[in-house]
């Protein structure tokens, strides 16, 4: 046997032992939560590329969408959970509350929401684990990494209803108001009919 073919040989049987010992890539999964008008949205971006663009449902959501569903084979290396109060901009109402939980060695993590777009009353979690002012921007409330090295963020964002500012609802009276008086001057000024006109040319 030749040295090379021998030197070939043990390249590659180092090459056999040591492709099973390369880790699998690390990747970064993002889960987006977003809660705005027509609803509850789901988005998942997986380093980067967006991946689910789902809607939920309209304001209530039970279950785990894809970004809270571990890729295979990770599992969960600690029991991760928080209940969350959510309240407006101006932190007195109750707009929202927010549950997840998930068990150490599993691979998924529950979410259970609530929304309160149709201002029904809400009830609040009970000792909850954080409070949110959802202020229009996007909130991170979880980072975890499986047992593969996956980073999993979990991320919020209530998008309230757009409310026209004072000025732009004056701007429409107004221009209403303007309308109106146009078509008013414009009956007034439109000459009525005369009946004499057809005697005289029978005449």
């Amino acid at each position: 046997m030749s040295l090379f073919r021998t030197l070939m040989l043990a390249l590659l049987s180092l090459l056999t032992v040591g492709l099973g010992q390369v880790p699998a890539h690390a990747s970064v999964i993002v889960a987006q939560l977003i809660d705005s008008n027509p609803g509850i949205r789901g988005l998942t971006y997986i380093d980067g590329i967006l991946t689910q663009d789902e809607l939920l449902g309209e304001e209530v959501y039970a279950g785990r969408f894809t970004g809270f569903i571990l890729r295979d084979p990770g599992l969960l290396v600690e029991d991760v959970g928080q209940r969350i109060n959510i309240f407006d901009s101006g932190g007195e109402n109750l707009i929202a509350t927010l549950a997840y939980g998930g068990n150490v060695g599993t691979n998924f993590v529950n979410t259970m929401y609530f929304s309160d777009s149709d201002n029904d009353e809400l009830t609040p979690v009970v000792f909850p684990t954080l409070s949110l002012i959802a202020n229009g921007s996007i909130q991170t409330v979880l980072e975890l990494t499986s047992d593969t090295g996956d980073q999993y963020i979990f991320q919020y964002q209530y998008i309230p209803a757009t409310i026209p500012e004072p000025s732009t609802i004056a701007l429409l009276s107004i221009a209403t108001g303007a309308l109106g008086l146009m078509r008013r001057q414009r009956r007034q000024q439109t000459p009525a009919p005369r009946s004499d006109i057809a005697g005289a040319s029978e005449a």
